[in-house]
């Protein structure tokens, strides 16, 4: 199991130091007001993370859009296209332009992105409600999505690692895995403390997850102690 250490300006460079974090995530930045300012020429979002990280995910934004209701216009895909074309490489995992919370919107935006775009991206399974999943229509998602991807997200609608397992999460996870043989399998925002990281880990059946926990006061005071503790831990080494 891999914990991805998303992007955090203040820590980078600390973070980049660390020869056991394996993974990593950079959000396109969702709340720029201008797109149309961006070139491929002189793009001021260049990706740099050091050669020992193995796996580098891209993310569209969908979360913090989501924050302030709003919508992914014509202008920010030209741009989150570019800021994939311009940073992809082969470490690289680039997330379609899904909307939290909108499975309907989600899989317009990855089919529309699809036919348009030479730019391969993973899709992203959406609940269509905080704190709860439908099975049932996950699994059809993930079907769907199979068609054109090997690669599968899951957005967390807010669930705990206790609460997936009541849930019963793992029989999606294990019907990507196992049934529609899913490359690799991404947890988006899962993992809030180190009990809850080795809740998930207990469920299984897919390969990273991510969120940016480590840098809450509630996980601990200091942000790159707890990166250092994730990283030790045995669930996250297991396999890497």
């Amino acid at each position: 199991m891999m914990y991805v250490i998303p992007f955090c300006s203040s820590l980078e460079e600390r973070i980049n130091e660390m020869k056991n974090v394996n993974g990593r995530l950079r959000a396109f930045p969702a709340l720029r007001q201008d797109f149309n300012l961006y070139s491929k020429e002189e793009y001021p979002y260049k990706v740099l993370f050091p050669a020992h990280v193995k796996k580098i995910i891209l993310d569209s934004g969908a979360f913090a859009l989501s924050t302030v209701k709003r919508k992914m216009d014509t202008a920010y895909l030209l741009a989150l296209e570019q800021y994939y074309f311009y940073n992809a490489d082969e470490r690289c995992i680039c997330v379609a332009p899904d909307m939290f919370l909108n499975p309907v919107q989600s899989m317009y935006n990855f089919n529309k992105w699809r036919t348009q775009s030479e730019m391969k991206v993973a899709a992203v399974l959406q609940s269509d409600r905080k704190y709860s999943v439908n099975l049932k229509d996950l699994m059809k998602q993930a079907e769907y999505y199979r068609k054109y991807t090997d690669v599968i997200f899951f957005s967390n609608p807010g669930l705990t690692g206790e609460a997936a397992k009541a849930l019963h999460l793992q029989k999606l996870f294990k019907f990507m895995k196992k049934e529609l043989k899913v490359k690799w399998v991404h947890n988006l925002g899962a993992g809030w403390s180190i009990d809850d990281i080795r809740a998930w880990c207990r469920i299984g059946y897919f390969d990273s997850m991510d969120s940016i926990a480590y840098y809450n006061s509630d996980f601990g005071e200091n942000a790159l102690e707890n990166i250092q503790k994730i990283m030790s831990m045995e669930e996250i080494n297991a396999g890497i």
